[in-house]
């Protein structure tokens, strides 16, 4: 069974690194999971550290302005991140990706053709969920069905007999609209797709996030005597 994190249950560990994926890797084989991340998840979180590292040029800016005024002393003000430190911390998540490509945990980029991506969100179908109407209307999903038509091609090509996927996300797009909060189901559009395609309902199922993984697939069982 494969463990997909999406990008918010990677929100706080970048760089992989973190309990709850060092857990899971280090329980492989005992558990029988294998921990895997769409390559679309890794652009998006490289594309947060970046944007996270540029908007500190910013903060920088208010910090010493607020040091002036409190201060009166502007010169003094010497905080200040150079480009070369930026990059050092782009190059570590660069590294850790890489890694993981070594290692075959990222699934690529799903064969699919503009036209089809464009029907896809042109008929509303699930992960796009489009907003507005007439020249108002906006398409919101790209990724989300990125990430979705990753998941379905692993489906296509694991040589499983009875192939899952155990996918955290807490992304609404994905998650059925009555879920029990408890414990979340596949949004049921989703579900009748994977179905339409040859696939059982639950190929592909829906947890929260890691933690919730680790609990349920990993941790023993609490005595309750």
């Amino acid at each position: 069974m494969l463990v997909v994190p999406d990008t918010n249950a990677l929100y706080q560990d970048r760089f992989f690194e973190e309990q709850h994926i060092t857990t899971i890797i280090d329980t492989e084989k005992v558990a029988r999971i294998r921990l895997m991340v769409p390559e679309v998840v890794v652009d998006e979180l490289r594309g947060q550290v970046e944007k996270q590292l540029n908007n500190l040029e910013t903060t920088e800016r208010k910090l010493c302005q607020e040091f002036a005024s409190i201060s009166g002393q502007k010169h003094l003000c010497n905080v200040h991140i150079t480009l070369e430190q930026k990059q050092a911390v782009l190059d570590r998540f660069d590294q850790r990706v890489k890694q993981f490509r070594e290692e075959g945990r990222i699934l690529t980029y799903p064969s699919i053709s503009p036209k089809e991506l464009a029907d896809r969100s042109i008929r509303d179908r699930r992960p796009f969920q489009s907003s507005g109407s007439g020249n108002q209307k906006s398409d919101r999903g790209m990724r989300d069905t990125l990430i979705w038509l990753t998941l379905k091609e692993h489906l296509k090509r694991t040589d499983d007999t009875v192939p899952q996927i155990l996918f955290a996300t807490e992304d609404t797009a994905f998650v059925g609209e009555k879920e029990n909060k408890t414990t979340p189901t596949l949004h049921e559009s989703l579900a009748s797709e994977l179905e339409n395609e040859g696939f059982p309902r639950d190929s592909v199922t829906i947890r929260h996030n890691l933690k919730e993984v680790i609990t349920e697939f990993i941790s023993p069982p609490r005595n309750t005597e």
